[in-house]
């Protein structure tokens, strides 16, 4: 009853000169046309930020995983990486905070092509933002690491950047965009790592 009733006012409005009447149809279009051209402005900006945010952690990770890896010597100290954690933050903008996390994985057993024989050596995070990896683990990570020989050693660095564009209502709001490089040590055949770490961050 209800869908006859509204498909004979249809037809009724169709035929009135309601239906016919196109006075003030420019300026509903001149809205609707600005508010889909702001929406499409909108998300190509907030496209293009996202872009700009992934590159520069992917520049802050290789410049980290760099920097770590030309160190001489045999150790590092945990202050040293939390002073990579905040040059990573100055590679950022300032309203984004960077977690990171530095881990050492070496082979201890098994040949190159081996998917077990990895342990890890040692993995911080500063201010304990990330929890560290342990040779149980280490399948999180597994799968990203390239072939090493026995004894071999890999600096391991992983940056997480938070970043949220604002605009959920079209599936593009919070997401983590994340940086990951293993490197050989370049001067060192491995580090130790020792010292204390900062607990805090702002």
């Amino acid at each position: 009853m209800t869908r006859a009733l509204i498909c004979r006012l249809l037809r009724h409005l169709s035929r009135s000169r309601f239906a016919r009447d196109t006075r003030g149809s420019i300026v509903i279009d001149s809205i609707s046309a600005i508010l889909l051209l702001s929406l499409g402005a909108s998300a190509f900006f907030a496209f293009w930020e996202a872009y700009q945010v992934q590159n520069r952690v992917q520049k802050a990770t290789y410049t980290v995983s760099d920097l770590i890896s030309r160190q001489r010597g045999t150790t590092l100290t945990r202050t040293f990486l939390d002073g990579m954690e905040q040059t990573a933050e100055f590679l950022m903008h300032d309203d984004q905070n960077v977690v990171m996390r530095v881990s050492q994985v070496r082979r201890t057993s098994g040949v190159a092509t081996d998917t077990a024989g990895l342990t890890v050596d040692w993995s911080y995070s500063p201010c304990n933002a990330k929890a560290p990896i342990t040779t149980a683990t280490i399948s999180s990570v597994r799968s990203k690491l390239p072939l090493i020989d026995l004894s071999a050693a890999l600096v391991v660095v992983e940056i997480d950047v938070e970043y949220n564009a604002g605009m959920q209502e079209i599936g593009f709001g919070a997401m983590t965009f994340r940086g990951f490089l293993s490197s050989l040590p370049r001067f060192e055949q491995q580090f130790g790592l020792n010292g204390t770490g900062t607990t805090t961050c702002l």
